[in-house]
């Protein structure tokens, strides 16, 4: 194969696609290119009409901090897992947040995996995450352990509800491949939850909400990403956060 010198003139390139048959097209392409424009145009084609690539948490914890707990709760990093405890006695929450989470505070798609280990069955439970500016400015999907999907906005005084309906059954709940998932573009901020399998991101979503309204577009922008669980009364309640999948929309 022919040497290439770095950083050579802006000459034709000396190398010749027949001399790098073990490369990709892509890579024949950007080796051969004979400028700065010809290597961009060979990336630009390789990716055009390929979809967002995907970004996957590895569930150690760096860079979370954990919220304020209520009543006894617990959050606590480990085994690649944010495993959430609230115990009987009160009313209790938990949780952890990152700033800075997304690359884009404007396109983004956020997905978050569950699974319920106590206190399935119980309308006194959530689960779930929020995305926005702050914790006074975001947008959330949770859901109950009867079987509800809420979404919603929160100016930080007050939560909005957008939708409550129907959403996963038990098994889907303690079953370890139940998704929540938040997507945002410039225009509108969609609500989804699936089930995958293999730990997977689901192959199919089932969308309760879309919002084009400018209040929750404007506290869905921003990139903080906040894990919780919560009670609203005494009970026994723990739910592993397994996964944190992330992509521009349409990454899955």
């Amino acid at each position: 194969m022919t040497a290439m010198r770095p950083g050579g003139g802006g000459g034709a390139s000396s190398v010749a696609a027949a001399d790098i048959t073990d490369a990709t097209a892509t890579g024949q392409a950007l080796l051969t290119a004979i400028s700065a424009a010809a290597a961009r145009t060979a990336i630009s084609a390789a990716q055009d009409g390929a979809p967002p690539s995907v970004a996957s948490d590895n569930m150690s914890g760096t860079g979370f901090v954990a919220l304020t707990t209520s009543g006894g709760a617990a959050a606590t990093w480990g085994s690649s897992k944010l495993a959430c405890v609230c115990p009987l006695g009160s009313a209790a929450s938990c949780g952890s947040y990152k700033a800075g989470y997304t690359a884009s505070a404007e396109w983004y798609d956020l997905a978050v995996r569950f699974q319920v280990l106590t206190g399935d069955g119980s309308t006194l439970t959530r689960a779930g995450f929020s995305i926005g500016g702050s914790a006074s400015s975001n947008v959330s999907i949770n859901f109950w352990n009867n079987g509800t999907v809420e979404a919603g906005h929160f100016d930080g005084a007050t939560f909005t509800s957008l939708v409550s309906t129907a959403g996963p059954d038990s098994g889907q709940r303690t079953g370890g491949q139940l998704w929540l998932r938040v997507t945002r573009t410039p225009t509108t901020v969609a609500f989804s939850w699936g089930v995958g399998s293999g730990d997977a991101l689901p192959t199919s979503w089932t969308t309760v909400h879309v919002s084009t309204n400018a209040t929750v577009l404007l506290r869905a922008g921003g990139k903080r990403l906040e894990l919780f669980a919560l009670t609203t009364s005494s009970l026994a309640f723990s739910v592993d956060i397994l996964a944190v999948s992330t992509a521009l929309p349409g990454g899955f």
